[in-house]
């Protein structure tokens, strides 16, 4: 069963942006369990903060470092970090391909995404460019997040994230390829949830 959520307690504008909150953010906040005291949190594709907000809200987390790349929705991230008060939470426009050059290795507890669902070429391409690169694996595919992921993380470290049901070999995949453990694995509405320790 997937807890319910409660996000009353911050605000999250999303004035501008084509690609909204939805469902799956809830879903994988849900997903969250055990103890994040002073732990240390990274958020691929951030979006306008959601995610990254509500374990601040929630969690005695040491720091959250949030990345997004596109432009609207890396502003929208800063600034929701600005409305509610969210010291601990740094934002970095990054590519995700780039980031075990620029960040320590095995430094993060937890690294959680809402990924790009579909491959390219695969959906419905949305002719929104906000849209087309938060749903689409334009700029960033799947083993590109496992690859980062898998360096990023500590030892034992969880991985949080969901992509639909089809995709689900790819992930089985790809966790055997990067020495990762499926620990937990929940589904709704089509869509898969994981929690995967490194190995």
């Amino acid at each position: 069963m997937f807890k319910k959520i409660n996000i009353d307690s911050f605000t999250i504008n999303q004035e501008g942006l084509e690609n909204k909150i939805n469902e799956d953010c809830l879903w994988l906040c849900s997903f969250i369990e055990g103890e994040l005291n002073q732990k240390k949190v990274l958020e691929l594709g951030s979006g306008s903060g959601l995610i990254s907000i509500f374990i601040q809200k929630n969690f005695k987390v040491k720091e959250i470092t949030s990345i997004e790349i596109e432009d609207k929705a890396f502003k929208s991230l800063n600034e929701n970090i600005k409305t509610n008060n969210c010291s601990n939470i740094k934002a970095y426009k990054y590519d995700i391909r780039n980031l075990k050059d620029s960040f320590k290795p095995n430094s993060y507890d937890l690294i959680i995404t809402n990924p790009p669902f579909f491959k390219v070429g695969h959906g419905k391409q949305s002719i929104n460019t906000q849209r087309l690169l938060a749903r689409h694996e334009i700029l960033c595919n799947m083993t590109d997040i496992f690859d980062v992921s898998y360096s990023l993380l500590k030892s034992k470290g969880s991985f949080i994230f969901c992509y639909p049901q089809t995709r689900d070999n790819e992930v089985s995949l790809n966790a055997e390829n990067f020495k990762f453990n499926i620990a937990e694995k929940k589904s709704k509405k089509n869509i898969n949830f994981y929690c995967l320790i490194k190995d």
